[in-house]
């Protein structure tokens, strides 16, 4: 009987390892460039100005999706969705240290369609198609402040990160 070194001797492989393997020779054999798409997306800061605790005060912002693809793919969908930032979805909050004005944002300017995740808590993303190879969408965001806050005159800020998903068609 031959005895190999023990770096020679035969091993067993499972099929996890050997599905491993098939993907690898699958991705090598791929042809890098067949597909290309470029997205970039800018957003604006909302700035209210000052605000007068006697009415309600509105602002917009817009966010900018600007995309290319190019060698097969028609469109490219988005959904874009925003955190919570400070407080909840119902009731957001811009911060001067420990004070608070409440405040929200929305998708549209009858403030009836909170801008969030979509997930079930009663807010809803933006979504929509950018089309052929460049394309460019703006969307606008719409922030409202609601009169009759008993406020401490200051300068008030609050960051809402952004999720953009994209899939291409």
């Amino acid at each position: 009987m031959t005895r190999f070194p023990d770096t020679m001797r035969p091993r067993r492989v499972s099929a996890r390892t050997l599905l491993a393997g098939a993907v690898l020779v699958a991705l090598a054999s791929w042809a890098p460039g067949a597909l290309a798409v470029s997205c970039s997306v800018s957003a604006n800061a909302l700035s209210f100005g000052a605000y007068n605790t006697t009415s309600n005060l509105t602002g917009t912002t817009t966010v900018t999706i600007t995309c290319g693809a190019w060698g097969g793919a028609s469109s490219i969908n988005y959904t874009l969705s925003a955190s919570v930032g400070s407080g909840t979805y119902a009731n957001r909050q811009v911060l001067n240290g420990s004070n608070v004005i409440a405040y929200n944002l929305y998708t549209t300017s009858a403030d009836t369609s909170i801008w969030g995740d979509g997930n079930g808590d009663g807010t809803v993303t933006l979504s929509g198609t950018v089309t052929k190879q460049v394309g460019t969408v703006n969307l606008t965001i719409y922030g409202k402040i609601n009169g009759g806050q008993n406020v401490v005159p200051g300068s008030y800020a609050t960051t809402i990160p952004i999720t953009v998903t994209l899939t291409y068609q």
